[in-house]
């Protein structure tokens, strides 16, 4: 299907404190999407515009969708439109969003705020995304609205720098033969004392009957210090089972 088939305008229709729209779209439903090479250089102007400078060959397609709307409008003129014009006529009022800056030309876009913050704050360069979504009728102008859909980062080149000739690593050679090798035999002299098994336990003993002596000291001044309690404070409401542990200690 050739191009300028495919790209459809909406019938005129008003919005209140804006004015008179005409939608354009692709196959009646999609938005028309242009991706543009990387620019030259953009200005943000105000908080929900972005104008991109580009060379005159980068922008082609903007051109020539912009060429296939004016057609469209003159088709459609005797429905939409209260008095008839040439093609001329509908080309010197159409307001297109391409503008020439000196040597370049430049887009302006309308973008989102999710978009600005991305934008605002980018260090390196992105290749926008744009829709031509609408035109905004007047009584002296068609405005061709355009609006940046999305950003894509272009990632860094990779350069390398002084990359000499690859050298060749030596491999080390293994000799098949067998090479022997002295180990040194232990001195005579010097001897090992095991400790006896018996000695050990005995140790073991002390220490936990250490431990024992200790935790019985602990229980006997815990109970003390229960006892008076109970004498100085009168303490009286008590559990007889809870005497009967005394006579252990």
């Amino acid at each position: 299907m050739d191009k300028c088939d495919s790209i459809t305008l909406s019938a005129p229709y008003e919005v209140e404190g804006y004015g008179c729209i005409i939608d354009v779209r692709m196959n009646q439903t999609d938005k028309v999407l242009i991706a543009l090479p990387s620019y030259i250089s953009y200005d943000i102007a105000g908080d929900d515009y972005i104008i991109f400078k580009y060379n005159k060959d980068s922008i082609e397609d903007v051109v020539n969708v912009e060429k296939i709307i004016q057609k469209k409008i003159y088709e459609n003129q005797d429905e939409w439109l209260d008095q008839h014009l040439t093609k001329n006529d509908i080309r010197l009022l159409t307001q297109s969003s391409i503008r020439e800056f000196g040597s370049y030309f430049t887009i302006s876009c309308r973008m989102s705020q999710e978009i600005y913050d991305i934008v605002s704050s980018e260090n390196r360069p992105f290749s926008p995304e744009i829709s031509i979504d609408h035109i905004l009728c007047k009584s002296d102008s068609f405005s061709i609205k355009c609006v940046l859909s999305r950003i894509i980062r272009n990632l860094p080149e990779l350069r390398f720098h002084n990359v000499g000739k690859e050298e060749d690593i030596p491999v080390a050679s293994l000799s098949s033969e067998l090479e022997e090798v002295t180990i040194d035999e232990p001195n005579q002299s010097e001897t090992v004392k095991l400790t006896n098994p018996t000695e050990i336990y005995k140790q073991l003993y002390k220490k936990e009957k250490k431990k024992a002596k200790e935790y019985r000291r602990q229980a006997i001044d815990a109970y003390l210090k229960a006892k008076d309690i109970k004498m100085r404070y009168m303490v009286t409401d008590i559990d007889i089972s809870d005497d009967s542990d005394d006579e252990h200690l």
